[in-house]
């Protein structure tokens, strides 16, 4: 009975119920460590965008506001220079 039992255990059958419980105990340690880590970790990283991406948009619109102000003072300096040509080409006496 006890050659049978032993015979059992580590023959084919054996091998089976070995395969099914490492099997069954990786697929517990996949489900209830790794996959709640890995849903943390892209939780975090979701996270971490959102505040960048926030970030970003106030930096681009600060950015567009700065670019106004120096189109117009570019617009104001194109207006005097033209204007200096202006005043040049009627001080410039004809030759």
């Amino acid at each position: 009975m006890v050659e049978a039992v032993l015979e059992a255990l580590t023959g084919e059958a054996g091998g089976m119920v070995a395969i099914f419980i490492a099997a069954a105990a990786g697929y517990t340690i996949v489900v209830k460590h790794i996959l709640p880590y890995q849903q943390r970790t892209i939780e975090g990283i979701l996270v971490s965008h959102a505040k960048d991406r926030e970030a970003f948009v106030k930096a681009i619109s600060k950015i567009d506001g700065r670019m106004d102000v120096l189109e117009r003072d570019v617009g104001t300096i194109k207006r005097q220079v033209g204007s200096m040509k202006s005043d040049l080409k009627k001080k410039k006496p004809n030759a």
